[in-house]
């Protein structure tokens, strides 16, 4: 019996199972194109005075990135990014990241994005990787896993070692720009 006469005893489950082993990359890809143009959105929202759905961007997008306004991209604005000491002069005169993060621009300054320009850099990298990858997947060479992993410890490094900074305090200094 063919595949297509032994489908109707699948289950539904085994079905989909089937169908994402065929797409993953797509769902992969369209869920990460997602991730990366909603932080782009906020700002337009913001611009075009749609403050509500602009404001919940900003909330979901504060559980996976600081938002700090000077490591953030601006749009709408006169400049793409601004300095701390900008942003001090334009909302308020304090170090406190928790309140800094709170800053997401004015009509004057423009208005940033949801997230921190290295968060933009890096999701924005993978998603057009996963893009140009499902084109020329067919003509490219198999990577071994170690090959992956080469590729993979530069973000680990970095990431990890932030996270370190973060929860320790290293860096301090760095972070507030007085370095």
């Amino acid at each position: 019996m063919s595949i297509v006469g032994q489908r109707k005893n699948i289950s539904s489950n085994d079905q989909f199972g089937y169908w994402f082993g065929r797409h993953w990359l797509a769902v992969v890809n369209t869920f990460m194109g997602l991730f990366v143009i909603l932080p782009l959105l906020a700002p337009l929202l913001m611009a075009e005075g749609w403050i509500g759905p602009a404001r919940i961007i900003y909330w979901v997008y504060s559980f996976v990135c600081h938002q700090l306004p000077e490591r953030s991209y601006f749009l709408f604005g006169p400049k793409i990014s601004y300095s701390l000491s900008e942003i001090q002069f334009a909302w308020q005169n304090t170090l406190d990241a928790g309140i800094l993060r709170q800053f997401i621009g004015n009509s004057q300054m423009g208005w940033k994005m949801a997230w921190s320009d290295r968060m933009f850099s890096m999701f924005t990298s993978i998603w057009v990787f996963g893009i140009l990858w499902g084109i020329f997947k067919k003509k490219s060479v198999k990577l071994p896993w170690w090959g992956a992993f080469l590729f993979i410890l530069p973000m680990a490094i970095d990431g990890t070692t932030h996270l370190i900074s973060d929860f320790a305090g290293i860096g301090v200094k760095f972070a507030r720009g007085v370095i």
